[in-house]
């Protein structure tokens, strides 16, 4: 049978517990600074590098990428093109479409016309919808629709925010998928 290390020396057992006090100590140190290191790598990768756009009336403000180009398109707040084909596309424009029953599906349905209706667009199907929160906490809608514009096929993730009377639908469309580092522009969303 096995028995139980057992120290008779009083200064040993004071040493000992000095030893582990400051091992303790030690290991809540560095578990604080690793905690604090992964908080803001996992903050910096939520805010997209980009400029802030901020808009009076109504009031809001949104990181839009700095990539872009300003369009000069018909839409209300901001329209952004990149390269050639002018892709990713990145839009922010009210939403007077968004009511009190909307959802996320409606929403997007709501989107597919004006697609419809502003570029051509045909053979459009609905991939995703959900709630999400912005970076602020307000409550908002995300959708992805797939469609064919008259020269290429084009994705879309569009999200949907109100807060009181203010409701803003911020839209990006790319020739591949969105990425996450791309829907991340539309998470900074903030309405005052």
């Amino acid at each position: 049978m096995k028995k139980a290390f057992v120290c008779e020396n009083e200064n040993e057992v004071q040493k000992m517990r000095k030893v582990l006090n400051s091992f303790f100590v030690m290991m809540c140190v560095i578990g604080t600074g690793v905690l604090l290191i992964l908080g803001n790598i996992a903050a910096a990768a939520e805010k997209p590098e980009g400029k802030e756009y901020v808009n009076v009336n109504p009031s809001f403000s949104i990181v839009i990428p700095s990539w872009g180009d300003d369009e000069k398109e018909a839409v209300d707040y901001v329209a952004l093109g990149y390269g050639m084909f002018k892709v990713p596309k990145y839009y922010v424009s009210k939403a007077g479409y968004y009511t009190e029953e909307s959802n996320a599906e409606s929403l997007a349905k709501a989107m597919m016309v004006i697609l419809k209706d502003r570029y051509g667009a045909k053979d459009l199907n609905i991939t995703y919808t959900k709630i999400i929160k912005l970076s602020d906490g307000t409550p908002a809608y995300e959708a992805g629709i797939h469609w064919r514009h008259p020269e290429t096929r084009l994705y879309s993730s569009c999200m949907w925010a109100k807060k009181g009377n203010t409701r803003i639908a911020v839209t990006i469309s790319n020739t591949d998928e969105i990425t996450d580092s791309l829907k991340a522009y539309m998470y900074t969303l903030s309405i005052k």
